[in-house]
């Protein structure tokens, strides 16, 4: 009785913890998705991708992308100032 009692526990950790992994995966995939559709209508992402720079120079960046006429919501801006941030800074 006791060990059918852990090995459930044991399987519904794996389960949960094979969830949140997955989940953390596509919110990523949704971030870099994001960061190539919207910053390659009028570069490449090779640009930014170049740079290494602070959550806060990603901020400056992006806000000044949008004063240039990138279309992004707040939401948006934030998603992507939190991708380069975390995959190209410094």
């Amino acid at each position: 009785m006791k060990i059918t009692g852990i090995l459930f526990i044991c399987i519904a950790l794996l389960a949960v913890s094979g969830a949140i992994i997955y989940g953390q995966e596509d919110a990523a995939g949704d971030a870099r998705a994001l960061f190539e559709g919207k910053c390659s209508a009028c570069h490449s992402t090779d640009v930014p991708k170049a740079e290494k720079m602070s959550i806060k120079g990603w901020e400056e960046t992006v806000e000044q992308m949008r004063r240039y006429g990138c279309r992004l919501s707040d939401s948006e801006a934030k998603v992507i100032i939190e991708f380069l941030a975390k995959n190209y800074g410094r």
